[in-house]
């Protein structure tokens, strides 16, 4: 019997249903068993599987499988998390957040909702809020947090200061990027950034710190290049081969690149190997952001995890009062060493 072939939406949908219909009311069949099922890809599976785990329809247990949530006809309590639109979560850095809230919730008896539209929330319907993101400038913050009594939790940023937050130390990360690189003997380095321009953002505080850690060393040369947001939205891989050309062809003696995100990094190798330039033995990379992709490139990655996974069972215990009256945390990245840096000490 031949098997069917079958488009993304349409194989979410067929799987909602499976699991709201009860066909499967426990463990989903392997991604290996779903992918020979539907004939596509694995990475088309682990997308539709990833959608499934943020609708809160079903859960991952380490070295276990996936396995349907059980939903209770009515939660004790909701948490809303806000997000400017819901294509945030598909960001894998929140992405990973959001798996991990999900999972401790029920500890405090609670489930999330999501939502987009301050107009339309009622306030009665949250015991507290999480904010992915800047809140539109039409929301009275102070208003806000009284309503919540103060039981409101920023992730990844800090635009009201009036409120909690737990975020990774993105300055932090930009200053250790550096550092590893000039402890493996590295002094001319390219620097591949986005969005510095706009101030109060997580690619800013990068920035700074690469800044601070070459203010403490006149002997480290960096060579920022700023890559169009809007072709990074287009074509995000290419911006960066672009820029890394450009620089290429007008720089000499750059012996590492630092780039903030992995998808830059990837547009990176991808334009030193049409130069015949091997990494790291010519140029070293080190980045930021840890995607499942960056241990699989030629050579892996060496890159930064931003510890979505602490950031989340903090942002939860904050938001519950369980960290003894703590407002605002970051979190530290964590370096995760593989092959693409090259010591030349």
């Amino acid at each position: 019997m031949s098997k069917r072939v079958i488009h993304y939406r349409k194989l979410y949908q067929e799987l909602e249903n499976r699991i709201l219909s009860g066909f499967w009311a426990d463990k989903l069949p392997s991604q290996s068993q779903l992918t020979a099922e539907f004939q596509v890809s694995h990475n088309t599976i682990k997308k539709v599987i990833d959608q499934l785990k943020n609708s809160g329809l079903v859960a991952g247990h380490q070295g276990k499988g996936v396995y349907v949530v059980e939903r209770n006809s009515s939660p004790a309590v909701l948490v809303g998390i806000w997000m400017r639109h819901l294509g945030v979560l598909s960001v894998p850095f929140y992405s990973r957040v959001t798996e991990s809230i999900r999972q401790d919730l029920p500890e405090y008896h609670a489930e999330v909702e999501f939502f987009t539209d301050f107009e339309s929330i009622n306030m009665q319907r949250y015991c507290g809020l999480i904010l992915y993101g800047q809140c539109p400038d039409n929301v009275d913050m102070e208003n806000l947090a009284a309503n919540f009594h103060g039981r409101i939790v920023q992730v990844n940023h800090n635009f009201a200061p009036q409120l909690p937050a737990v975020y990774s130390n993105n300055l932090y990360c930009g200053y250790m990027a550096i550092e590893h690189l000039y402890k493996n003997g590295h002094r001319n380095i390219a620097v591949l950034t986005r969005d510095t321009n706009l101030g109060n953002n997580i690619f800013c505080y990068r920035w700074q710190g690469a800044e601070k850690f070459a203010a403490e060393h006149p002997d480290v040369k960096l060579l920022k290049t700023e890559i169009d947001p809007s072709m990074l939205q287009a074509i995000p891989c290419q911006a960066s081969e672009i820029a890394v050309k450009k620089l290429l062809d007008t720089t000499e003696n750059i012996t590492a690149v630092f780039a903030f995100n992995d998808v830059i990094a990837l547009g990176v190798l991808s334009a030193l190997q049409q130069r015949h330039l091997k990494v790291p033995d010519d140029i070293s990379i080190i980045s930021v952001d840890d995607r499942d992709f960056s241990q699989f490139t030629n050579p892996p990655l060496t890159t930064f995890n931003e510890n979505a996974e602490k950031i989340a069972k903090t942002t939860v215990k904050m938001l519950f009062g369980d960290l003894n009256g703590s407002r605002q945390l970051t979190i530290e990245p964590r370096l995760v060493e593989r092959a693409s840096i090259k010591n030349i000490s």
